[in-house]
């Protein structure tokens, strides 16, 4: 027992400590990587989780699910956002818009109503094929073009991080619900792989991120989001 709660714990600080990875990189290499949208947005999203994983031991129970619900929609709305920047049809950004609309309206109304003993599997299993289908259209994006090294694109990291994180955990949640609180409590720490080979991922995407990149690859990039879609 003594050896399993050893084994928890340093999966624990290794996931925290994953979430360090990208603003760590930033920190180093900020004059090379710039700032464009989705380095800013990756940086928030590693703050923001990270700061959250403390805080949630000291959570009350009874907000538990509440504060997992709240996550899974920041986690949503930070990979969608990603996407919705580097995919270049329009037709296919306004789409993005209009599903992650209808999901946080559902997620909203799912975490005031849903059964307050039971993960949040059901967002999640809808988080993951949402997120799939923008990936999949990401790469098939890219694929086309020619004369491009995938490998040299921050982008393809960064989305097969984000694809292989969501791959890799979606199993996790969507069976949590059918788990004994004692397999739940043995086997949960191994879901935090995924998200160490996800922040790992996420860094070595901002790592060969130029910031030139930014500028070249995504005309459509504004300040204002609503110019954005309809340039």
């Amino acid at each position: 027992m003594a050896k399993a709660k050893f084994i928890e714990n340093l999966f624990d600080y290794i996931l925290k400590f994953s979430y360090l990875l990208p603003l760590i990189a930033f920190l180093i290499f900020h004059k090379k990587i710039g700032y464009d949208k989705r380095v800013v947005i990756i940086l928030v999203y590693s703050a923001v989780i990270f700061l959250a994983l403390y805080i949630f031991p000291i959570i009350p129970r009874q907000y538990k699910l509440l504060y997992q619900g709240t996550f899974t929609l920041i986690e949503y709305i930070t990979f969608a956002t990603i996407f919705l920047y580097s995919i270049e049809r329009k037709g296919f950004k306004k789409i993005i818009i209009v599903l992650s609309l209808c999901f946080t309206v559902f997620q909203v109304i799912f975490i005031f109503n849903s059964n307050k003993s039971h993960l949040d599997s059901v967002p999640v299993a809808i988080e993951a094929i949402l997120i799939f289908l923008y990936c999949f259209y990401f790469l098939y994006q890219e694929f086309k073009k020619e004369n491009q090294l995938l490998l040299r694109n921050s982008m393809f990291w960064i989305s097969i991080g984000i694809f292989f994180y969501l791959a890799g955990s979606f199993f996790f949640f969507v069976l949590a619900n059918h788990m004994t609180s004692a397999e739940l409590e043995q086997y949960w720490s191994y879901s935090y792989l995924f998200d160490v080979i996800k922040n790992i991922l996420l860094t070595v995407g901002l790592l060969i991120y130029k910031q030139k990149e930014g500028l070249k690859a995504m005309p459509y990039l504004d300040m204002d989001l609503e110019r954005t879609i309809n340039q």
